[in-house]
């Protein structure tokens, strides 16, 4: 277990990354991502189970929750998406990662915003613990199927 610190805009991010005892060159990874007023605190136990998978994690404070920067009441639906494209690409940046095995877990909003940042990034697996349904969401979602529909079918 091994706590880093990441910048989005000016503000830093508080995250902590578990490694498994035994690491090969290539290993896969998982970003984990907290609910709304959570923090990353509560998926230590979740963390070190997939870490005896051999899964390298990373769990993260998104702003304004748990040791990070920002104002809970003033981050935008965007800004948080930022936090999490950042935790992804500093998961994917870790060298013993292997970029094509990453999975990305998220419980309530962080299901959420885990299910958008599939528009932006590739995933291996998407886990959804209680997605959150707002209002946007609907509107995110259609787009993500209608896109990856029109993927298909120009494939």
């Amino acid at each position: 277990m091994k706590d880093v610190t990441f910048k989005v805009s000016n503000d830093q991010l508080k995250g902590t990354m578990f490694y498994p005892r035994i690491l090969k060159n290539k290993n896969p990874g998982a970003l984990i991502i907290h609910g709304w007023t959570s923090s990353r605190n509560r998926y230590i136990d979740q963390s070190e189970l997939l870490n005896k998978l051999g899964i390298i994690c990373l769990t993260v404070d998104l702003r304004g929750h748990g040791e990070s920067d920002g104002n809970i009441k003033t981050q935008t639906r965007q800004e948080f998406l930022d936090d999490v494209l950042a935790a992804y690409d500093f998961l994917a940046r870790d060298s013993r990662v292997d970029v094509n095995n990453i999975t990305v877990i998220g419980s309530s909003f962080g299901a959420y915003l885990g299910s958008l940042l599939t528009s932006y990034r590739e995933t291996k697996n998407l886990v959804l613990r209680v997605p959150a349904n707002y209002p946007e969401f609907k509107k995110a979602y259609n787009e993500l199927v209608y896109d990856w529909l029109k993927d298909k079918i120009n494939d």
